[in-house]
């Protein structure tokens, strides 16, 4: 009788998390609107004016201000609504991340505040940092799934147990960035001007795109967004446009005398 070849251990793929932030600001157009390997984040009564195809909405706000909008208001309750396209517009079953829940809203999550300060600090300022840091706190959650999966995966093609014991934790840090590198987390409509309240929002928002970075994570903002933005870089103003448009203009005033 001839042999069957036994079949192939399964190979775990990466399906890495791939969230886009979704604000207010006219770069919410370029978000990934119904793009099906994308979660859609907005904020607050963002509902109002953006395609139905986003997955989850944040509102961040104490109680006052959550319960000062009363179209919200009923939006949040369950209750049909109209977007100022004209169109009905339901929250459904789609998940409400907020501070404090409410009873009669049926799709609202615990935000889960203590979890992110535990993990990440306390260096919030505004809603948009938060969401940050609740997203790289899923793609670390999906991270150790990954790993843990494929570590057993290896485990049963290595003879040598305690060879795999000892190169383990290398390959467990290993097997954690490879899936957090195939991670995007994309900002949209958050511009975080230079001027006015949001500037002062902005480093915090920063810092947390920096952690993200810092993880491995592919950062996107949008070109008019000031969020990673610099005049020049310090120390080589040669090397900027501005500075180059500067000295030009100098020059052209003193030839005109």
């Amino acid at each position: 009788e001839t042999p069957q070849a036994e079949a192939p251990a399964p190979t775990v793929e990466i399906q890495p998390k791939k969230t886009a932030i979704v604000g207010f600001t006219m770069s919410n157009r370029e978000a990934p609107w119904g793009n099906p390997d994308w979660q859609i984040w907005v904020l607050n009564n963002l509902w109002k004016m953006c395609p139905p195809s986003w997955h989850r909405l944040y509102d961040l706000h104490d109680l006052k201000t959550i319960t000062s909008d009363e179209d919200h208001l009923a939006y949040l309750r369950g209750e049909e609504r109209q977007s100022l396209t004209g169109e009905k517009v339901r929250l459904g079953n789609r998940p409400l991340y907020c501070f404090k829940p409410q009873p009669e809203w049926p799709t609202a999550v615990q935000f889960p505040r203590d979890e992110i300060v535990e993990q990440l600090g306390t260096y919030y300022t505004n809603s948009v940092s938060w969401i940050v840091s609740h997203a790289l706190l899923e793609m670390v959650e999906a991270a150790d799934e990954f790993t843990k999966v494929k570590l057993a995966e290896l485990a049963t093609v290595c003879e040598d147990k305690g060879y795999h014991e000892m190169v383990e934790p290398g390959l467990r840090a290993a097997l954690q960035r490879e899936y957090l590198a195939q991670c995007e987390l994309h900002l949209y409509g958050i511009d975080m001007s230079t001027e006015g309240e949001y500037s002062a929002q902005r480093p915090s928002v920063e810092f947390h795109l920096g952690i993200a970075s810092g993880m491995g994570v592919r950062i996107h903002v949008p070109t008019q967004s000031d969020l990673l933005k610099v005049v020049g870089l310090y120390g080589s103003e040669e090397d900027n446009a501005l500075y180059a448009k500067c000295v030009e203009r100098e020059r052209e005033l003193l030839e005109k005398g």
